[in-house]
């Protein structure tokens, strides 16, 4: 649901599920397997046996912030074999290691909020500054544009450094990196659904 789309805006060719008929899917996901076909397709590369593998490349590489910030946080919650064993479960979790090639936003949400997590969840003495603050907003709100199931859990991460933060110019930095994201995946589903976050509405009311 997400290569073939993309397939099709680089090669001219693909099949179309009832999602890009009706607008239910977001241009998010495919506009960066797209991305990444161009790029093959600019260098020569533009057999299958280069381009699959070049999105596969790509889509396990973002999978190995998984494991990566599972070991961070466990390193940083409760010390060094804790970190340890979170990495190993992360590298052995069978989810990722079948489906982790695959362009799916499961797997691309998860990485981003972990991303978010190991960002944004630090110690007292280390909190975020307005730059770092207005990043984390934009984080957060693209692993929902992302995946829009996981918005709850997003909203509760945010929370946190919401709270603890040191200024009311913090806050309001966070709230702006998380509207200007809204904006721009919005405006996203505008230039390529004619609607206003239009794929979003959608998949809520279905």
């Amino acid at each position: 649901q997400y290569l073939e789309p993309a397939h099709g805006l680089v090669f001219g060719n693909a099949v179309y599920h009832w999602e890009y008929y009706y607008g239910g899917r977001a241009w998010l996901v495919p506009s960066v397997v797209a991305a990444i076909l161009f790029l093959c397709k600019f260098l020569g590369l533009d057999s299958p046996a280069y381009y699959i593998a070049a999105v596969k490349l790509f889509f396990c590489a973002l999978s190995l912030l998984v494991p990566l910030a599972l070991y961070i946080l466990g390193r940083r919650l409760f010390g060094e074999l804790s970190g340890r064993l979170a990495l190993i479960l992360g590298v052995f979790w069978y989810e990722l290691v079948g489906f982790a090639h695959k362009p799916m936003t499961e797997f691309v949400a998860t990485s981003l909020i972990l991303a978010l997590m190991v960002y944004s969840l630090r110690p007292d003495h280390e909190r975020l500054n307005e730059r770092q603050a207005f990043f984390a907003g934009v984080l957060g709100v693209l692993a929902v544009g992302v995946r829009f199931h996981y918005s709850l859990l997003c909203e509760l991460v945010l929370l946190l450094p919401f709270l603890h933060a040191t200024t009311h110019r913090v806050r309001l930095s966070l709230f702006a990196g998380g509207v200007f994201t809204i904006i721009a995946v919005g405006m996203l589903d505008y230039l390529t659904w004619g609607n206003f976050l239009h794929s979003y509405w959608l998949n809520f009311k279905v």
